[in-house]
């Protein structure tokens, strides 16, 4: 949730098959919630009923009887990012089943499968961190590091942090730095664009990794929807800083309840054609196998 502000949010509500969602609903939330803050939400599951609280209030109460058992994870997608700690499972009785405050190792967990896909390249782990949340960044990078499995675990990097990046990419520990800014604008181009870059090529060079950013592809507030010139024009720019991965946002189009006036993408959330924009899929499918390799 961006601002320093309270800000009501929007839990979503996700129904998982075989590791296929078949129903995302989008649940209002009446408990404003602050950036920075750390929150201690509970799921409590009784019968077939599912009910949810934040710090003690509850947001939501649905009902499911399709699966009567399964395991406890967590879920991040697309634009979504938090924080977990003190993960506590308890019985009806009250008795603690799992217990993990991730002092340690994630010798516990499951971790997602990293392989199967040819176009797996990592694991987005926090999108635009800020203030201690990159400490605590730094904690996770390492322990999935430490899983035997190549998940390549990165953080992705706030526009405009000038001398910051050098710091955040030392303490987080990515093996990238990933940043973002999205120069295409509906009243010209972004004047910062290219001082950015030099910054995180300035950081990328002297902690011996790879630059990467994200092409501005949609049209939202005060942003333009790009051209196949626009797109190719950010990643002449990007290759000429070094930079050595290109990701899209957006891919898909975003969930309208974010309310900053998404156009419609070069694909749905679901991947299909229905509703996506056939101009925005032909350059961008045209330009990852001729030019940038397969995306």
């Amino acid at each position: 949730m961006a601002g320093a502000a309270p800000t009501p949010g929007y839990p979503k509500r996700a129904v998982f098959v075989n590791g296929t969602p078949v129903s995302v609903t989008t649940v209002p939330l009446t408990v404003a919630i602050t950036p920075g803050t750390r929150y201690r939400v509970a799921t409590k599951l009784s019968g077939s009923t599912i009910t949810t609280s934040i710090d003690g209030t509850v947001i939501d109460t649905t009902t499911d009887t399709q699966f009567a058992k399964g395991r406890i994870g967590f879920r991040q997608a697309g634009l979504e990012s938090a924080i977990y700690d003190n993960v506590t499972v308890t019985s009806a009785a009250g008795g603690t089943l799992f217990r993990d405050d991730f002092g340690g190792t994630l010798a516990a967990w499951t971790p997602p499968p990293s392989t199967g896909h040819s176009s797996f390249a990592g694991l987005v782990l926090f999108d635009e961190p800020s203030g201690a949340k990159v400490a605590d960044l730094g904690t996770v990078v390492r322990l999935m590091n430490e899983l035997d499995q190549p998940l390549f675990p990165y953080v992705n990097l706030l526009p405009g942090q000038g001398a910051g990046y050098l710091e955040q990419a030392r303490t987080i520990g990515s093996p990238v730095v990933s940043f973002d800014r999205y120069p295409l604008l509906t009243t010209g181009t972004d004047p910062g664009y290219f001082q950015n870059w030099a910054d995180v090529r300035a950081a990328a060079q002297a902690t011996d990794r790879p630059a990467w950013t994200f092409i501005q592809s949609v049209g939202y507030k005060g942003h333009a929807v790009p051209t196949r010139a626009g797109l190719l024009w950010q990643i002449n720019v990007s290759l000429a800083y070094g930079c050595k991965g290109i990701q899209y946002f957006t891919y898909w189009t975003p969930d309208p309840a974010r309310g900053e006036g998404f156009t419609t993408a070069s694909s749905t959330s679901t991947a299909t054609k229905p509703g996506c924009t056939p101009r925005l899929r032909r350059s961008t499918r045209t330009i990852c196998s001729r030019w940038a390799g397969n995306c």
